[in-house]
């Protein structure tokens, strides 16, 4: 990367062309694969494709066959970086931005960066995802730091559409809001100061980039059951309300407003442009908290209804299990609910209240269950054990309580710490995890940060 001078500024540089890269996905070899679309990279397409010709390579679907083991027990699937190289030199990008959905497939992030640089060393390399967010100044620091040239912190829309225009024109990134970068040899953080407070003014998903028949034919989204025929990634918001101590969504999407809705209105017509244009029949809600705003969620619902649309959905990232009630449920199996994923996180009180700041009260989760039973919604729930602080006898609480609910199925996960979590900062004050701890060799599936 040429370096910056002292004001920060960029050599000017042309850019007309963009190549966006889902990586391949690396996982525990215990894990179960999925694919779907990912929202980031086709959020990202969609807000820059006015000004620059823009291509996005999913490489995880396009390669989802292709499996090739890694270190300590985990393997990843997608394209090879021959099949990843090729497209890099087909497309002769400027720019090559590469998303890093979770920490264990940041290696792949670094390989991707490496091999664009090597195709073409003038490639600018742009890196963004949890994970950099987070540890930005760590990516720069390790063996592949030098063949990054910036990270994108959160939020990525308005953030890179600002930086590619500082890179066309040569001004100043000092002013720039979420950035890291090198500058006369030293790693600059600028933080996140700002939200897109409009979120009904961004484009939606650009799915005519994204392979959609793949989708289609794989048909295996994440946690739940696929049940149609063509199945699609969907956000009605982002962030959530609540302030849990394991989960760094809150800080990742809420620099102003932790919860940022899109209005009936707005999520009804992107459903009406997939079924239309798309052929899409089923859509998983991917918010954080799609039933924070209960009359919002139930207006979505009611407005699926009132248009006619014949279509299935779920919610695998878990719903808000004390903002259930009968109306709401009712509304959802009318709707065409497939399943849910009930977020409990712990079958104690004491650990919910105290250790995760969760506003959850178990003493009405039987009867939301209840509810959820009553109507035939087919469910699934979240649990996790082993957080900082978690006694033994607690964690045998929470499996008697799972046990007590006759849930169709439970997901327990191993605790493990999320970069910029303030349940990460407990582990590394008491000492829990070492200060080089290794996030992309670590697992729910596993303990004792991923050793396998």
């Amino acid at each position: 990367m040429p370096e910056q001078s002292a004001g920060g500024d960029v050599p000017r540089r042309q850019v007309r062309r963009v190549l966006l890269i889902h990586p391949p996905i690396r996982i525990a070899r215990e894990s179960l694969k999925f694919c779907q679309m990912p929202l980031g990279v086709s959020y990202l397409a969609a807000y820059i494709r006015d000004r620059y010709e823009v291509a996005v390579l999913d490489a995880s679907a396009d390669g989802y066959e292709h499996e090739e083991d890694d270190i300590n027990g985990f393997f990843r699937y997608g394209l090879s970086m021959d099949a990843i190289a090729e497209r890099i030199r087909a497309f002769t990008p400027d720019v090559v931005g590469i998303s890093c959905p979770f920490s264990p497939t940041y290696p792949v992030v670094e390989e991707i960066a490496t091999l664009a640089k090597k195709i073409d060393s003038r490639i600018v390399t742009i890196v963004g995802g949890n994970h950099p967010t987070f540890l930005a100044e760590e990516c720069f620091a390790r063996p592949a730091g030098d063949d990054i040239d910036y990270i994108v912190l959160g939020e990525g829309e308005q953030r890179l559409r600002e930086l590619l225009t500082a890179i066309e024109t040569g001004a100043s990134l000092a002013e720039l809001d979420g950035l890291a970068y090198r500058r006369d040899g030293s790693i600059v953080v600028q933080p996140m100061t700002t939200s897109i407070m409009d979120v009904d003014g961004i484009p939606f998903p650009a799915r005519d980039l994204m392979p959609m028949k793949r989708y289609a034919e794989i048909n295996v989204p994440h946690i739940v059951f696929a049940h149609g025929c063509s199945s699609t990634s969907f956000f009605t918001g982002r962030g959530c309300p609540s302030r849990c101590t394991f989960c760094s969504s809150t800080i990742f999407w809420g620099v102003q407003k932790r919860l940022r809705n899109r209005s009936p209105e707005n999520v009804l017509d992107e459903i009406g442009e997939c079924i239309e244009k798309y052929g899409i029949d089923e859509f998983h809600i991917e918010d954080d908290n799609f039933t924070a705003d209960v009359p919002r969620a139930k207006a979505i619902l009611q407005g699926i209804l009132d248009r006619g649309y014949k279509i299935r959905w779920s919610a695998p990232n878990g719903l808000a299990v004390w903002t259930l009630d009968e109306e709401l449920v009712r509304l959802m199996k009318a709707s065409g609910v497939s399943e849910i994923v009930l977020a409990f996180e712990s079958g104690s009180q004491e650990v919910l209240t105290k250790i995760m700041h969760k506003p959850l009260k178990l003493e009405d989760a039987v009867e939301k269950v209840r509810i959820v039973q009553k109507y035939d919604i087919r469910h699934n729930a979240l649990f996790m054990i082993g957080l900082p602080g978690e006694t033994m006898a607690q964690i045998h609480q929470t499996i008697d309580f799972v046990k007590s609910l006759r849930l169709e199925a439970a997901n327990l996960f191993a605790f493990f710490p999320l970069p910029g979590t303030p349940a990460y900062e407990t582990c590394k004050a008491q000492g829990y995890i070492p200060e080089d701890f290794n996030f992309t060799q670590n697992s729910s599936t596993r303990g004792r940060g991923g050793e396998y």
